[in-house]
């Protein structure tokens, strides 16, 4: 499988007892991928004690990311974001250039929420656009820097 251009996500996902496929799209922004902007401290708990302090103990962090597709003009290209979000396995290949950033290859993420519907820019069909809100899927006590 060839690399991802840099400005590219890919979106891997196997189709009901198919083979591998892939699709990649040319992103608008990505939230939280790169950069610690959006993120999720695990476990998220909370101690109170008897004489009334605090504190918290976290063991790590997920990243939460948002991916901006924007208009999603090819039907074939939007059926493939469906069948991405159906497989329990999906993964996303990510390349950026820029500081601090780099490739990262076969992240599991999973959805922010069960149910999806894509927005009609001025209420018009032909200019779909898609946001992904997403979980990754491990918990780490590390930033990637690549």
């Amino acid at each position: 499988m060839p690399s991802v251009a840099s400005g590219y996500i890919r979106l891997n996902y196997t189709p009901f007892g198919g083979s591998l496929t892939y699709v990649d799209f040319k992103v608008l922004s990505i939230k939280g991928q790169t950069d610690p902007d959006w993120f999720e401290l695990y476990p998220a708990i909370t101690n109170t004690y008897l004489d009334g302090t605090k504190d918290n103990q976290f063991k790590g962090f997920r990243r939460k990311v948002r991916v901006d597709l924007g208009v999603v003009s090819s039907r074939s290209n939007r059926l493939a974001i469906l069948y991405w979000m159906l497989d329990n396995s999906r993964t996303i290949d990510y390349n950026e250039t820029g500081s601090g950033s780099g490739e990262e290859a076969s992240l599991p993420f999973v959805l922010q929420s069960t149910e999806y519907q894509n927005e009609w820019i001025e209420d018009c069909s032909l200019m779909r656009r898609f946001v992904l809100e997403l979980d990754e899927s491990v918990i780490r006590q590390t930033f990637p820097t690549a």
